[in-house]
């Protein structure tokens, strides 16, 4: 990357430009940052195309085309600005090299990892083509290197320019090592010929140079349209794959769908970890990372301590948070999937799919073998017999069991007790017992806004947050502390040990912080700012990371320095559906109707959880213990069943329950609960099978 020109914009719509990183036939590459210091590729084309009005209008539709197109291996497109005096679009930054680049410097690739990058970039164009779009200009400076493997770059805009190009100077758009026959003779161009590009782009991985040789354009063509591909390199079981993309005819090519079958499917993301990072990309790959840390870091503004009390602090001489440590970036996120951490996500009541007993809180990878790490015991508390014996059920209070105030609720870590926030309070339900209601906490402010409330990780501690301030519960008897005071509170969750306890919460002045506080001291541990609101919090298993989230917007802080490690804005992302992996960057929310496992560090979706049939899903939990997804579906505004799909894959592996409510959908230990509005119930149901085996009426 270069230092920024004198002539080079500062800024672009909400991306700060900090380095430029290339060029082309678009125009100027930069990496910029967002308001919240998340890296993108900001891409502003070239001066002679801003006073074409038929180019912005194909800019434009082209643009919204390739926002529509999300996989693993296509950066997500955050932005586009086609009506501005420069149109420019912004993606998600690539931290690796151009795979022409990779191999220009370490040479060829073994066969294993060239079939991993084919598959990659197959899987890619499955998508483009899938979208209604066709890429046009695949070459190898067109795929980037990453640490899950290659992304596709660029699609779309190649028909805008060459659209543009052939009006201005009757030449294409298209690098003629790779171009298709049909392209080079200005034909309709399809996704054939993408198929094409791609045969040549796994040629030049393979061999160190195109399957049509080098040289002047019009020599390149006349062999491509005439000569047989150069394949005398390529291993032996895949010469006939790779000629088959370089059929002379369109029509004899495979399709984008049919050549990923043949390679291999589509890579899980863990797979590229091996070959992929042997084969030099992965010293690339860590060399641009530096690079682009210390840049995002050299752009960080300077911070000083606030002026006044804490937010959220017992009172004006509240304790002050620990002593920062040396900042410092990590790849790794928290988790929500270990013990009862998965089972509070916040308001909106969802779908939380928790095993205490068997959830390993890896990431996704770790579903399909890797050896996640240890975490600690499940709950050691008996909930239900613990609340039975600690509270007064007060009876008299029971709006809870009519169906029209049933809001959120959550299960404790043994599955054992149903906690049923109304607005008026917390009721808790031993739904195995024949007196279901066996205990309610009142909520200090009378009546207020819903608000989920959360268990310890042992089952035996509750904590409740309310307009009037949290409040920590010991369920043996029913004592309370306010470790935040009568400072309002949105969203609570508990560290892995149950020693830390999690609030978000508002600040008088605008905008929302995030506390930790010791349990046991009811002492502030740490604060961290950024959220316009706080909707749901989460530690991650070894307590080192934080992460909170609200309106459309998601961030992770080092629990020690608080130092901002993530910052992700995903607009149509459910606060309520975020699910962090130990160990990882891999993050999974709803974005568009539909979970998604995205990589933050790299802005890569890496497996999407398709379903058939109308509707949405508004909410997502996971269980990695035993590889699930599970989602709530809802069509218009009834409820459309619990989908089920492999954590690993995305393959969608059931679906059932169909009477369930979307927003008052929870699982643990293997037990899903959801409000059945038809029926005025509390279903319980086996997650496995979706049989009811309870009720709460």
């Amino acid at each position: 990357m270069q230092p920024l020109h004198g002539s080079d914009p500062l800024a672009l719509g909400p991306f700060r430009l900090l380095a430029r990183v290339g060029g082309g036939g678009m125009g100027e590459v930069y990496l910029g940052r967002d308001a919240f210091g998340a890296p993108a590729a900001v891409k502003v084309v070239r001066a002679e195309y801003s006073t074409d009005p038929e180019f912005r209008e194909r800019f434009a539709r082209e643009t919204a085309v390739s926002a529509r197109v999300r996989g693993p291996f296509v950066p997500l497109v955050l932005a586009a600005a086609p009506e501005a005096e420069r149109p420019w679009m912004a993606t998600a930054f690539v931290r690796g090299p151009s795979l022409g680049a990779l191999v220009d410097r370490t040479g060829p690739l073994p066969e294993n990892a060239a079939v991993l990058a084919a598959r990659g970039i197959a899987h890619a164009l499955a998508h483009v083509h899938a979208a209604g779009a066709v890429h046009r200009d695949l070459k190898p400076t067109n795929v980037l290197v990453s640490a899950h493997g290659p992304q596709v770059i660029d699609f779309g805009i190649a028909r805008a320019l060459e659209d543009a190009q052939l009006t201005r100077t009757g030449t294409m758009v298209g690098t003629p090592s790779f171009m298709s026959p049909e392209h080079g003779r200005g034909d309709p161009v399809t996704g054939a010929s993408d198929v094409f590009a791609l045969g040549g782009v796994l040629v030049h991985a393979l061999t160190g140079t195109p399957p049509f040789g080098d040289g002047h354009p019009a020599h390149v063509l006349f062999r491509i349209a005439r000569d047989r591909p150069r394949t005398g390199g390529v291993p032996p079981r895949l010469r006939a794959l790779v000629e088959a993309c370089l059929d002379k005819d369109p029509d004899q090519r495979p399709g984008a769908d049919e050549l990923l079958r043949a390679l291999g499917g589509a890579p899980a993301p863990a797979e590229f970890a091996g070959p992929w990072a042997g084969s030099g990309a992965g010293a690339m790959v860590a060399a641009t990372e530096r690079e682009v840390e210390g840049l995002l870091r050299a752009s960080d503004p300077p911070t000083a301590p606030p002026d006044g009390p804490v937010p959220g602090a017992p009172g004006p001489e509240g304790p002050e948070p620990a002593a920062q440590a040396p900042a410092r970036r990590s790849r790794r996120l928290p988790v929500l999937a270990a013990g009862a951490a998965l089972a509070v996500l916040g308001a909106g009541g969802g779908l939380v799919a928790l095993s205490a007993a068997r959830d390993d809180g890896g990431s996704a990878a770790a579903a399909s073998g890797e050896e996640a790490p240890a975490e600690p015991d499940g709950a050691s508390c008996d909930t239900a017999a613990t609340v039975a014996a600690g509270f007064d059920a007060d009876p008299d209070s029971g709006a809870a069991n009519d169906p029209g105030y049933i809001g959120l609720f959550t299960l404790s870590p043994d599955a054992s007790v149903l906690a049923v926030d109304d607005a008026r309070g917390v009721s808790l339900y031993d739904w195995r017992a024949d007196e279901q209601r066996i205990g309610f906490v009142p909520n200090p402010d009378g009546e207020g806004h819903l608000h989920l409330p959360a268990f310890s990780p042992d089952g035996c501690s509750m904590a409740y947050p309310t307009s009037a301030g949290a409040r920590l519960y010991d369920l043996a008897t029913g004592e309370f502390a306010r470790p935040a005071g009568n400072r309002p509170a949105t969203a609570a969750a508990f560290g892995p040990d149950g020693d830390r306890l999690v609030l978000g919460g508002e600040i008088a002045d605008g905008g929302a912080t995030v506390t930790v506080w010791d349990v046991r001291t009811e002492e502030l541990v740490q604060r961290f700012h950024g959220l316009s609101e706080v909707a749901g919090v989460g530690l991650s298993p070894d307590g080192d990371r934080v992460w909170g989230a609200g309106n459309g917007q998601i961030m992770v802080w080092d629990a020690e320095s608080g130092e901002r490690l993530a910052s992700m804005r995903e607009d149509d992302a459910r606060w309520h559906s975020v699910h962090l992996f130990a160990d990882s960057t891999e993050i999974l929310f709803v974005s568009g109707g539909v979970p998604v496992l995205h990589d933050y560090a790299d802005g890569a979706d890496l497996v999407e959880y398709p379903f058939d049939g109308e509707g949405e899903i508004v909410q997502v939990s996971v269980d990695p213990g035993a590889g699930r997804v599970y989602g709530a579906l809802r069509v218009g505004e009834e409820p459309g069943g619990v989908r089920t799909w492999d954590l690993a894959t995305g393959e969608e592996v059931a679906e059932e329950a169909e009477s369930l409510v979307p927003h008052t959908t929870r699982a643990v230990e293997g037990i899903i609960a959801g409000h059945n509005r038809s029926r005025g119930v509390v279903e319980l149901r086996d997650a496995e099978t979706m049989e009811v085996i309870g009720t709460i009426d």
